[in-house]
Protein backbone atom coordinates (compact mmCIF):
# COMPACT_ATOMS: atom_id res chain seq x y z
CA UNK A 1 0.00 0.00 0.00
CA UNK A 2 1.17 3.43 -1.07
CA UNK A 3 0.09 6.48 1.55
CA UNK A 4 0.15 9.77 0.61
CA UNK A 5 -1.29 12.60 2.61
CA UNK A 6 -4.13 14.45 0.88
CA UNK A 7 -7.07 16.64 0.47
CA UNK A 8 -9.24 17.01 -2.90
CA UNK A 9 -11.64 15.93 -6.11
CA UNK A 10 -14.07 14.15 -8.29
CA UNK A 11 -14.90 15.88 -11.13
CA UNK A 12 -15.70 13.49 -14.72
CA UNK A 13 -14.83 15.70 -18.08
CA UNK A 14 -13.77 15.47 -21.31
CA UNK A 15 -10.26 17.36 -22.45
CA UNK A 16 -9.20 18.66 -25.69
CA UNK A 17 -5.28 19.28 -25.76
CA UNK A 18 -3.93 21.81 -28.07
CA UNK A 19 -0.13 22.35 -28.27
CA UNK A 20 1.45 24.88 -30.69
CA UNK A 21 4.40 23.90 -32.82
CA UNK A 22 4.95 26.61 -34.45
CA UNK A 23 3.90 29.68 -32.09
CA UNK A 24 4.80 32.42 -34.34
CA UNK A 25 2.28 31.26 -36.99
CA UNK A 26 -0.69 32.12 -34.57
CA UNK A 27 -4.03 30.90 -34.59
CA UNK A 28 -3.45 29.01 -37.57
CA UNK A 29 -5.43 25.22 -36.37
CA UNK A 30 -2.80 23.29 -38.71
CA UNK A 31 -0.69 24.40 -36.17
CA UNK A 32 -1.89 22.77 -33.70
CA UNK A 33 -2.29 19.05 -32.14
CA UNK A 34 -5.70 17.34 -30.76
CA UNK A 35 -6.46 14.77 -28.03
CA UNK A 36 -9.16 14.41 -26.51
CA UNK A 37 -10.30 11.77 -23.32
CA UNK A 38 -12.25 11.64 -20.07
CA UNK A 39 -10.16 12.22 -16.98
CA UNK A 40 -11.63 12.32 -12.76
CA UNK A 41 -10.37 13.75 -9.75
CA UNK A 42 -10.55 12.49 -5.88
CA UNK A 43 -10.70 13.93 -2.87
CA UNK A 44 -8.11 11.96 -0.31
CA UNK A 45 -8.23 11.46 3.40
CA UNK A 46 -5.06 12.77 5.47
CA UNK A 47 -3.54 8.90 5.46
CA UNK A 48 -5.05 7.35 2.02
CA UNK A 49 -3.56 4.26 0.84
CA UNK A 50 -3.38 3.46 -2.55
CA UNK A 51 -3.89 -0.38 -3.29
CA UNK A 52 -1.16 -2.50 -4.75
CA UNK A 53 -3.10 -3.26 -7.31
CA UNK A 54 -2.95 0.04 -8.72
CA UNK A 55 0.82 0.90 -7.68
CA UNK A 56 2.17 -2.05 -9.76
CA UNK A 57 3.12 0.57 -13.27
CA UNK A 58 5.15 3.32 -11.44
CA UNK A 59 6.21 5.94 -13.87
CA UNK A 60 9.00 8.00 -12.58
CA UNK A 61 8.61 11.05 -10.23
CA UNK A 62 7.90 14.69 -11.74
CA UNK A 63 8.51 18.03 -10.17
CA UNK A 64 7.45 21.20 -11.68
CA UNK A 65 6.39 24.85 -10.69
CA UNK A 66 3.39 25.91 -11.92
CA UNK A 67 3.14 30.41 -11.99
CA UNK A 68 -0.61 31.51 -12.68
CA UNK A 69 -2.03 34.98 -13.42
CA UNK A 70 -4.98 36.62 -14.10
CA UNK A 71 -5.97 40.36 -14.45
CA UNK A 72 -6.42 42.70 -11.26
CA UNK A 73 -10.07 42.03 -10.84
CA UNK A 74 -9.52 37.94 -11.14
CA UNK A 75 -11.73 38.08 -14.22
CA UNK A 76 -10.40 35.36 -15.87
CA UNK A 77 -10.70 33.22 -12.63
CA UNK A 78 -14.68 34.39 -12.52
CA UNK A 79 -15.10 32.98 -15.86
CA UNK A 80 -13.52 29.85 -15.77
CA UNK A 81 -10.14 30.21 -17.00
CA UNK A 82 -7.09 29.17 -16.02
CA UNK A 83 -3.73 31.40 -17.12
CA UNK A 84 -0.24 29.61 -16.04
CA UNK A 85 3.36 28.94 -16.79
CA UNK A 86 4.47 25.45 -16.11
CA UNK A 87 8.44 25.10 -15.98
CA UNK A 88 9.59 21.58 -15.49
CA UNK A 89 13.29 20.49 -16.03
CA UNK A 90 14.08 24.07 -16.77
CA UNK A 91 11.38 24.03 -19.86
CA UNK A 92 8.96 26.92 -19.65
CA UNK A 93 5.52 25.89 -21.44
CA UNK A 94 2.28 28.65 -21.26
CA UNK A 95 -0.86 27.15 -21.21
CA UNK A 96 -4.32 28.93 -21.33
CA UNK A 97 -7.06 26.54 -19.98
CA UNK A 98 -10.75 27.16 -21.72
CA UNK A 99 -13.64 27.23 -19.64
CA UNK A 100 -16.27 25.22 -20.96
CA UNK A 101 -18.99 22.71 -19.18
CA UNK A 102 -18.00 19.42 -19.97
CA UNK A 103 -15.20 19.56 -22.24
CA UNK A 104 -12.02 21.19 -21.18
CA UNK A 105 -9.43 22.80 -23.96
CA UNK A 106 -6.54 24.05 -23.14
CA UNK A 107 -4.25 25.34 -25.13
CA UNK A 108 -0.09 25.08 -24.72
CA UNK A 109 2.84 27.34 -26.37
CA UNK A 110 6.36 26.16 -25.38
CA UNK A 111 7.77 29.88 -24.39
CA UNK A 112 10.91 30.11 -22.11
CA UNK A 113 10.42 34.01 -21.29
CA UNK A 114 8.11 34.75 -18.33
CA UNK A 115 6.33 36.96 -20.81
CA UNK A 116 2.90 36.26 -22.10
CA UNK A 117 3.19 34.80 -25.71
CA UNK A 118 1.85 37.14 -28.29
CA UNK A 119 -0.61 34.13 -29.57
CA UNK A 120 -1.94 34.04 -26.14
CA UNK A 121 -2.08 38.08 -25.67
CA UNK A 122 -4.14 38.12 -28.82
CA UNK A 123 -6.70 35.57 -27.50
CA UNK A 124 -6.88 37.17 -23.81
CA UNK A 125 -7.46 40.50 -25.32
CA UNK A 126 -10.73 41.87 -24.07
CA UNK A 127 -9.47 41.27 -20.82
CA UNK A 128 -6.09 42.70 -20.78
CA UNK A 129 -6.24 45.60 -23.26
CA UNK A 130 -3.06 46.35 -23.40
CA UNK A 131 -1.76 45.03 -20.12
CA UNK A 132 0.40 42.34 -18.72
CA UNK A 133 -1.38 39.72 -16.67
CA UNK A 134 -0.35 40.01 -12.51
CA UNK A 135 1.15 36.82 -10.98
CA UNK A 136 -1.92 35.71 -8.16
CA UNK A 137 0.09 32.80 -7.15
CA UNK A 138 2.94 30.26 -7.81
CA UNK A 139 2.12 26.38 -7.34
CA UNK A 140 4.95 23.54 -6.30
CA UNK A 141 4.04 20.23 -7.52
CA UNK A 142 5.68 16.55 -6.73
CA UNK A 143 3.58 14.24 -9.26
CA UNK A 144 3.52 10.32 -8.63
CA UNK A 145 2.17 8.28 -11.48
CA UNK A 146 0.67 4.95 -12.02
CA UNK A 147 -0.28 3.37 -15.33
CA UNK A 148 -3.14 0.99 -15.16
CA UNK A 149 -2.92 -1.58 -18.16
CA UNK A 150 -5.33 -4.00 -18.95
CA UNK A 151 -3.58 -6.52 -21.30
CA UNK A 152 -1.58 -5.08 -23.86
CA UNK A 153 -2.92 -1.38 -23.49
CA UNK A 154 -2.47 1.06 -20.82
CA UNK A 155 -6.08 1.92 -19.76
CA UNK A 156 -5.11 4.36 -17.86
CA UNK A 157 -3.35 6.96 -16.01
CA UNK A 158 -3.39 7.77 -12.10
CA UNK A 159 -1.39 10.63 -10.98
CA UNK A 160 -1.65 11.41 -7.13
CA UNK A 161 -0.19 15.27 -7.20
CA UNK A 162 1.16 16.90 -3.59
CA UNK A 163 0.65 20.77 -4.38
CA UNK A 164 2.61 23.36 -1.76
CA UNK A 165 1.48 27.00 -2.33
CA UNK A 166 4.44 29.44 -2.09
CA UNK A 167 4.38 32.92 -1.22
CA UNK A 168 8.24 34.70 -0.49
CA UNK A 169 9.87 31.17 -0.88
CA UNK A 170 7.92 29.80 1.74
CA UNK A 171 5.24 26.92 1.80
CA UNK A 172 2.05 28.98 3.08
CA UNK A 173 -0.34 25.68 2.38
CA UNK A 174 -0.32 21.91 1.24
CA UNK A 175 -2.72 19.70 -0.24
CA UNK A 176 -3.12 16.69 -2.25
CA UNK A 177 -5.52 15.71 -5.46
CA UNK A 178 -5.71 12.49 -7.44
CA UNK A 179 -6.47 12.38 -10.86
CA UNK A 180 -7.76 9.33 -13.21
CA UNK A 181 -7.31 10.07 -17.03
CA UNK A 182 -8.77 7.76 -19.11
CA UNK A 183 -6.10 6.61 -22.01
CA UNK A 184 -8.39 3.45 -24.04
CA UNK A 185 -11.51 2.35 -23.75
CA UNK A 186 -15.03 3.97 -22.51
CA UNK A 187 -16.45 6.06 -19.49
CA UNK A 188 -17.61 2.72 -18.18
CA UNK A 189 -13.93 2.08 -16.87
CA UNK A 190 -13.36 5.38 -16.13
CA UNK A 191 -16.36 4.79 -13.79
CA UNK A 192 -14.98 1.26 -12.39
CA UNK A 193 -11.92 2.89 -11.93
CA UNK A 194 -12.86 5.90 -9.56
CA UNK A 195 -15.86 3.18 -8.05
CA UNK A 196 -13.06 0.86 -6.83
CA UNK A 197 -10.76 4.12 -5.39
CA UNK A 198 -13.72 5.43 -3.73
CA UNK A 199 -14.05 1.76 -1.94
CA UNK A 200 -10.39 2.18 -1.17
CA UNK A 201 -10.84 5.28 0.82
CA UNK A 202 -10.90 7.94 -1.96
CA UNK A 203 -13.45 11.13 -1.92
CA UNK A 204 -15.52 12.65 -4.48
CA UNK A 205 -15.48 16.25 -4.83
CA UNK A 206 -16.47 19.07 -6.08
CA UNK A 207 -14.15 19.79 -9.39
CA UNK A 208 -12.75 23.41 -8.30
CA UNK A 209 -8.98 23.27 -10.72
CA UNK A 210 -5.89 23.70 -8.05
CA UNK A 211 -5.87 27.43 -8.09
CA UNK A 212 -8.86 27.82 -6.65
CA UNK A 213 -7.96 25.40 -3.86
CA UNK A 214 -4.95 26.86 -3.12
CA UNK A 215 -6.42 30.37 -3.03
CA UNK A 216 -10.18 29.48 -1.41
CA UNK A 217 -11.65 30.71 -4.71
CA UNK A 218 -15.09 29.69 -6.35
CA UNK A 219 -14.55 28.05 -9.87
CA UNK A 220 -16.14 29.76 -11.82
CA UNK A 221 -18.25 32.18 -9.48
CA UNK A 222 -21.98 31.08 -9.30
CA UNK A 223 -24.47 33.80 -9.56
CA UNK A 224 -26.70 34.44 -7.00
CA UNK A 225 -30.15 33.68 -7.98
CA UNK A 226 -33.36 35.58 -7.89
CA UNK A 227 -36.97 34.44 -6.41
CA UNK A 228 -39.63 35.61 -8.07
CA UNK A 229 -40.64 38.08 -6.07
CA UNK A 230 -37.26 40.69 -6.68
CA UNK A 231 -38.37 43.83 -8.42
CA UNK A 232 -38.49 43.01 -12.72
CA UNK A 233 -35.80 45.73 -12.76
CA UNK A 234 -33.90 43.18 -11.11
CA UNK A 235 -34.41 40.10 -12.79
CA UNK A 236 -33.61 42.13 -16.45
CA UNK A 237 -30.22 43.28 -14.66
CA UNK A 238 -29.08 40.08 -13.27
CA UNK A 239 -30.18 38.29 -17.33
CA UNK A 240 -28.06 40.87 -19.07
CA UNK A 241 -25.14 40.61 -16.75
CA UNK A 242 -25.26 36.71 -17.46
CA UNK A 243 -25.50 37.26 -21.25
CA UNK A 244 -22.05 39.45 -20.78
CA UNK A 245 -20.33 36.85 -18.90
CA UNK A 246 -21.26 34.45 -21.47
CA UNK A 247 -19.92 36.63 -24.05
CA UNK A 248 -16.89 37.86 -22.40
CA UNK A 249 -16.54 33.75 -21.32
CA UNK A 250 -16.47 32.64 -24.86
CA UNK A 251 -14.60 35.19 -26.58
CA UNK A 252 -11.06 33.92 -26.49
CA UNK A 253 -12.60 30.23 -27.85
CA UNK A 254 -13.84 32.56 -30.53
CA UNK A 255 -11.32 34.09 -31.63
CA UNK A 256 -9.04 30.75 -31.80
CA UNK A 257 -11.51 29.40 -34.09
CA UNK A 258 -10.95 25.21 -33.22
CA UNK A 259 -13.62 25.11 -30.97
CA UNK A 260 -16.65 26.45 -32.92
CA UNK A 261 -19.45 25.68 -29.65
CA UNK A 262 -17.58 28.98 -28.61
CA UNK A 263 -18.41 30.77 -31.37
CA UNK A 264 -22.34 29.85 -31.23
CA UNK A 265 -22.77 30.29 -27.19
CA UNK A 266 -21.38 34.19 -27.90
CA UNK A 267 -23.81 34.75 -30.34
CA UNK A 268 -26.87 33.00 -28.48
CA UNK A 269 -25.83 35.23 -25.92
CA UNK A 270 -26.36 38.45 -27.95
CA UNK A 271 -29.07 37.58 -29.03
CA UNK A 272 -30.66 36.50 -25.84
CA UNK A 273 -29.55 39.97 -25.11
CA UNK A 274 -30.86 41.81 -28.07
CA UNK A 275 -34.44 39.94 -27.21
CA UNK A 276 -33.91 40.75 -23.39
CA UNK A 277 -33.59 44.57 -24.49
CA UNK A 278 -36.61 44.27 -26.75
CA UNK A 279 -39.03 42.91 -24.33
CA UNK A 280 -38.32 46.12 -21.72
CA UNK A 281 -38.20 48.61 -25.10
CA UNK A 282 -41.83 50.52 -23.89
CA UNK A 283 -40.20 50.87 -20.60
CA UNK A 284 -36.51 51.99 -20.70
CA UNK A 285 -34.84 54.50 -21.56
CA UNK A 286 -35.55 54.96 -25.49
CA UNK A 287 -31.97 56.22 -25.96
CA UNK A 288 -30.45 53.92 -24.16
CA UNK A 289 -31.73 50.60 -25.54
CA UNK A 290 -31.90 51.97 -29.23
CA UNK A 291 -28.06 52.48 -29.12
CA UNK A 292 -26.91 49.12 -27.27
CA UNK A 293 -29.62 46.80 -29.12
CA UNK A 294 -27.90 48.19 -32.62
CA UNK A 295 -24.77 47.69 -31.14
CA UNK A 296 -25.88 44.25 -29.91
CA UNK A 297 -27.03 43.63 -33.51
CA UNK A 298 -23.84 44.40 -35.37
CA UNK A 299 -22.11 42.20 -32.61
CA UNK A 300 -24.64 39.40 -33.69
CA UNK A 301 -24.41 39.77 -37.15
CA UNK A 302 -20.73 39.45 -37.09
CA UNK A 303 -20.49 36.57 -35.24
CA UNK A 304 -23.50 35.51 -37.59
CA UNK A 305 -21.59 35.54 -40.88
CA UNK A 306 -18.80 33.18 -39.63
CA UNK A 307 -21.39 30.74 -37.61
CA UNK A 308 -23.54 30.54 -40.92
CA UNK A 309 -20.47 28.78 -42.79
CA UNK A 310 -19.99 26.09 -39.32
CA UNK A 311 -23.92 25.17 -39.91
CA UNK A 312 -23.82 25.19 -43.31
CA UNK A 313 -20.55 22.97 -43.45
CA UNK A 314 -21.47 20.77 -40.92
CA UNK A 315 -25.63 20.76 -42.27
CA UNK A 316 -23.93 19.73 -46.30
CA UNK A 317 -21.22 17.09 -44.76
CA UNK A 318 -24.38 15.41 -43.28
CA UNK A 319 -26.05 15.27 -46.39
CA UNK A 320 -23.52 14.19 -48.71
CA UNK A 321 -22.35 11.26 -46.03
CA UNK A 322 -25.56 8.87 -47.33
CA UNK A 323 -23.85 9.05 -50.58
CA UNK A 324 -21.14 6.90 -52.31
CA UNK A 325 -17.76 7.33 -51.80
CA UNK A 326 -17.42 8.73 -55.94
CA UNK A 327 -20.73 11.60 -55.33
CA UNK A 328 -19.26 12.28 -52.27
CA UNK A 329 -15.98 13.35 -54.02
CA UNK A 330 -18.01 15.32 -56.53
CA UNK A 331 -18.76 17.91 -53.44
CA UNK A 332 -15.41 18.01 -52.43
CA UNK A 333 -14.44 21.30 -54.32
CA UNK A 334 -17.41 23.11 -52.82
CA UNK A 335 -16.93 22.24 -49.07
CA UNK A 336 -13.60 23.39 -49.46
CA UNK A 337 -14.45 26.69 -50.98
CA UNK A 338 -16.71 26.90 -47.79
CA UNK A 339 -14.20 26.40 -45.60
CA UNK A 340 -12.00 28.99 -47.45
CA UNK A 341 -14.69 31.85 -47.40
CA UNK A 342 -14.99 30.69 -43.84
CA UNK A 343 -11.78 31.29 -43.11
CA UNK A 344 -11.67 34.88 -44.36
CA UNK A 345 -14.96 35.95 -42.55
CA UNK A 346 -13.42 34.36 -39.12
CA UNK A 347 -10.39 36.76 -39.80
CA UNK A 348 -12.92 39.49 -40.23
CA UNK A 349 -14.95 38.76 -37.25
CA UNK A 350 -11.41 38.87 -35.54
CA UNK A 351 -10.59 42.33 -36.49
CA UNK A 352 -13.73 43.50 -35.73
CA UNK A 353 -13.06 42.15 -31.93
CA UNK A 354 -10.12 44.03 -31.91
CA UNK A 355 -12.30 47.30 -32.83
CA UNK A 356 -12.78 50.32 -30.64
CA UNK A 357 -16.63 50.05 -31.50
CA UNK A 358 -16.58 46.21 -29.99
CA UNK A 359 -14.36 47.16 -26.56
CA UNK A 360 -17.27 50.30 -26.34
CA UNK A 361 -20.04 48.35 -26.24
CA UNK A 362 -19.14 45.72 -23.68
CA UNK A 363 -18.00 48.49 -21.36
CA UNK A 364 -21.37 50.66 -22.28
CA UNK A 365 -22.77 47.27 -21.26
CA UNK A 366 -20.91 46.72 -18.28
CA UNK A 367 -21.69 50.16 -17.17
CA UNK A 368 -25.08 50.00 -17.55
CA UNK A 369 -25.38 47.41 -15.37
CA UNK A 370 -24.17 48.93 -12.97
CA UNK A 371 -26.72 51.97 -13.12
CA UNK A 372 -30.05 50.52 -13.82
CA UNK A 373 -31.47 53.38 -12.44
CA UNK A 374 -32.18 54.20 -16.47
CA UNK A 375 -34.70 51.31 -15.69
CA UNK A 376 -38.27 52.16 -14.97
CA UNK A 377 -39.72 48.66 -15.28
CA UNK A 378 -43.16 48.53 -13.56
CA UNK A 379 -45.20 45.79 -15.72
CA UNK A 380 -44.38 42.17 -14.29
CA UNK A 381 -42.05 40.59 -16.82
CA UNK A 382 -45.08 37.71 -17.86
CA UNK A 383 -46.63 40.93 -19.00
CA UNK A 384 -43.62 41.23 -21.07
CA UNK A 385 -43.55 37.82 -22.13
CA UNK A 386 -47.08 38.02 -23.36
CA UNK A 387 -46.44 41.03 -25.78
CA UNK A 388 -44.04 39.03 -27.44
CA UNK A 389 -46.47 36.13 -27.83
CA UNK A 390 -48.90 38.10 -29.43
CA UNK A 391 -46.76 39.81 -31.42
CA UNK A 392 -45.80 35.88 -32.70
CA UNK A 393 -50.05 35.11 -33.23
CA UNK A 394 -50.52 37.48 -35.17
CA UNK A 395 -47.58 37.09 -37.93
CA UNK A 396 -48.90 33.48 -37.72
CA UNK A 397 -52.39 34.64 -38.17
CA UNK A 398 -51.44 37.20 -41.32
CA UNK A 399 -49.39 34.91 -43.13
CA UNK A 400 -50.21 34.28 -46.87
CA UNK A 401 -51.93 30.95 -48.00
CA UNK A 402 -49.10 30.77 -50.19
CA UNK A 403 -45.97 31.79 -47.69
CA UNK A 404 -42.65 31.21 -48.69
CA UNK A 405 -39.27 30.44 -47.08
CA UNK A 406 -38.75 33.77 -45.61
CA UNK A 407 -41.99 34.08 -44.26
CA UNK A 408 -41.21 30.82 -41.90
CA UNK A 409 -37.81 32.53 -41.38
CA UNK A 410 -39.10 35.93 -39.88
CA UNK A 411 -41.81 33.87 -37.70
CA UNK A 412 -38.48 32.07 -36.18
CA UNK A 413 -36.94 34.60 -35.41
CA UNK A 414 -40.43 35.61 -33.66
CA UNK A 415 -40.20 32.33 -31.66
CA UNK A 416 -37.25 32.73 -30.29
CA UNK A 417 -38.01 36.60 -29.07
CA UNK A 418 -41.10 34.58 -27.46
CA UNK A 419 -38.81 31.87 -26.18
CA UNK A 420 -36.03 34.64 -24.54
CA UNK A 421 -38.55 36.93 -22.94
CA UNK A 422 -40.54 33.81 -21.40
CA UNK A 423 -37.23 32.34 -19.61
CA UNK A 424 -36.48 36.19 -18.77
CA UNK A 425 -39.92 35.54 -16.57
CA UNK A 426 -39.93 32.28 -15.97
CA UNK A 427 -38.59 32.94 -12.00
CA UNK A 428 -41.73 35.63 -11.67
CA UNK A 429 -44.43 33.01 -13.58
CA UNK A 430 -46.15 29.84 -12.90
CA UNK A 431 -45.07 26.42 -13.50
CA UNK A 432 -46.27 25.45 -16.76
CA UNK A 433 -44.07 28.20 -18.08
CA UNK A 434 -41.31 25.62 -19.23
CA UNK A 435 -43.98 23.36 -20.88
CA UNK A 436 -44.29 26.21 -23.31
CA UNK A 437 -40.87 26.83 -23.52
CA UNK A 438 -40.37 23.36 -24.55
CA UNK A 439 -42.68 23.88 -26.94
CA UNK A 440 -41.42 26.89 -28.54
CA UNK A 441 -38.32 24.81 -28.42
CA UNK A 442 -39.40 22.26 -30.95
CA UNK A 443 -41.25 25.04 -33.24
CA UNK A 444 -37.77 26.92 -33.51
CA UNK A 445 -36.00 23.62 -34.27
CA UNK A 446 -38.61 22.80 -36.79
CA UNK A 447 -38.32 26.13 -38.62
CA UNK A 448 -34.46 25.75 -38.09
CA UNK A 449 -34.62 22.40 -40.03
CA UNK A 450 -36.80 24.54 -42.82
CA UNK A 451 -34.35 27.36 -42.83
CA UNK A 452 -31.03 25.36 -43.19
CA UNK A 453 -32.74 23.25 -46.49
CA UNK A 454 -33.23 26.35 -48.06
CA UNK A 455 -29.87 27.53 -47.27
CA UNK A 456 -27.88 24.11 -48.29
CA UNK A 457 -30.26 24.46 -51.56
CA UNK A 458 -29.03 28.13 -52.20
CA UNK A 459 -25.19 26.75 -52.09
CA UNK A 460 -25.91 23.60 -54.30
CA UNK A 461 -27.81 26.05 -56.71
CA UNK A 462 -24.72 28.09 -57.30
CA UNK A 463 -22.11 25.25 -57.46
CA UNK A 464 -25.10 23.13 -60.06
CA UNK A 465 -24.52 26.81 -62.57
CA UNK A 466 -20.56 26.41 -62.21
CA UNK A 467 -20.32 22.78 -62.49
CA UNK A 468 -19.95 21.06 -66.37
CA UNK A 469 -20.17 17.36 -64.95
CA UNK A 470 -22.84 15.08 -65.75
CA UNK A 471 -22.47 13.32 -62.94
CA UNK A 472 -22.13 16.28 -61.12
CA UNK A 473 -25.65 18.10 -61.95
CA UNK A 474 -27.02 14.54 -61.48
CA UNK A 475 -26.03 14.05 -57.54
CA UNK A 476 -26.52 17.77 -56.85
CA UNK A 477 -30.37 17.24 -58.65
CA UNK A 478 -30.99 14.22 -56.32
CA UNK A 479 -29.81 16.37 -53.06
CA UNK A 480 -32.16 19.07 -53.84
CA UNK A 481 -35.07 17.29 -54.28
CA UNK A 482 -34.26 15.46 -50.90
CA UNK A 483 -34.23 18.80 -49.61
CA UNK A 484 -37.07 19.63 -50.58
CA UNK A 485 -39.08 17.14 -49.47
CA UNK A 486 -37.54 17.33 -46.04
CA UNK A 487 -39.05 21.03 -46.20
CA UNK A 488 -42.63 20.07 -47.57
CA UNK A 489 -42.30 17.81 -44.46
CA UNK A 490 -41.44 20.95 -42.29
CA UNK A 491 -44.46 22.68 -43.68
CA UNK A 492 -47.05 19.95 -42.90
CA UNK A 493 -45.59 19.61 -39.56
CA UNK A 494 -45.91 23.65 -38.87
CA UNK A 495 -49.51 23.75 -38.29
CA UNK A 496 -49.78 21.15 -35.72
CA UNK A 497 -46.75 22.40 -33.53
CA UNK A 498 -47.97 26.15 -33.67
CA UNK A 499 -51.17 24.30 -32.36
CA UNK A 500 -49.19 22.89 -29.55
CA UNK A 501 -47.17 26.20 -28.68
CA UNK A 502 -50.80 28.03 -28.67
CA UNK A 503 -52.30 25.52 -26.58
CA UNK A 504 -49.79 25.86 -23.90
CA UNK A 505 -49.22 29.70 -24.40
CA UNK A 506 -52.95 30.04 -24.00
CA UNK A 507 -53.04 28.13 -20.56
CA UNK A 508 -50.24 30.47 -19.11
CA UNK A 509 -52.11 33.51 -19.81
CA UNK A 510 -55.27 33.20 -19.46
Amino acid sequence: MIKCKAHFLLNTCHFIHLSYKHPARCMQPSTCTHSSGQEARLRLPVEFCLPDSFASHGLPKRTFTSTYYDTQQYDLTRLGFILRRRVEQGKGTWQLQFPTSNVRHTLEIPHGSTKLPREMTELLFIFLRGQAPILIAKLRTERLSYEIREQDRILAEIAIDHIALLENRRVRKRFTEMRIRLLAGTHKHLKHLTTQLIAAGAKEASGRPQLCQALDLKYPEQPHTLNGSAPSGEHVTWQLRQQLDEILRHDPGTRLGQNREALHQMRVATRRSRAILRAIQPLSNATWNTTIRREIGWLATTLGNVRDFDVLLEKLRHETHALAVPEQETFTSLIQQLEAQRAETHTRMVEALRSKRYITLLDHLQSSLQHMDILHLHVPLPDLAKKEFDKLEKAVDHLPKAYDDEDLHRLRIRAKRVRYATELATPCSRECTPRLIRQIRKLQDLLGEHQDTVMIEEQLQTFLRSTQHVRSAFTTGLLVERLRQRRSHARADFPCRWRKVKKRAKALWK
